[in-house]
């Protein structure tokens, strides 16, 4: 699980799609070839999603092609980290109290993405996010430390 944390914070800070050359590029072959920016978006995006606490290890087609259509959105990959952490420190509940249901998909964050980008986070927002995720969910692979941090591609 600690190798899940080490590639989302290698590729955290991926531009969105509007910030690369092109979407696609051609070899003199006339091969077409995806860049790792179309490739690693959405795995790290799931990759994430399956750290969580209380989802799916293996995501379903669908979110392969919500994570898909967040790329297309050009949404960035801190905001959905921060929605991610947020609705997965919301579901805690006080001991005695019986857990939600277990989140079924990606979608389950949808809102809270769709609310971080009306209402940007203020400046440490994500780092105060990743450390409450640390002790609440000391078992997971979101809590692990992430040693390349601001890494970018």
């Amino acid at each position: 699980m600690a190798q899940t944390t080490v590639v989302w914070a290698a590729l955290s800070h991926l531009r969105p799609p509007d910030a690369l050359p092109s979407s696609r590029s051609t070899l003199a072959g006339g091969k077409e070839v995806t860049p790792i920016a179309d490739i690693a978006y959405p795995t790290v995006l799931l990759t994430l999603y399956a750290g969580l606490p209380d989802t799916p290890r293996r995501p379903s087609s669908y979110d392969k092609t919500l994570a898909r259509s967040l790329w297309e959105r050009r949404v960035p990959l801190d905001i959905i980290e921060a929605a991610m952490l947020l609705g997965s420190l919301r579901r805690l509940r006080p001991p005695g109290v019986a857990p939600l249901p277990r989140i079924r998909s990606l979608a389950y964050f949808s809102p809270l993405i769709d609310e971080l980008q009306q209402q940007p986070m203020p400046a440490g927002y994500l780092d105060y996010l990743r450390h409450k995720a640390r002790q609440a969910f000391p078992q997971t692979a979101v809590s692990q430390p992430c040693p390349s941090q601001g890494a970018t591609l």
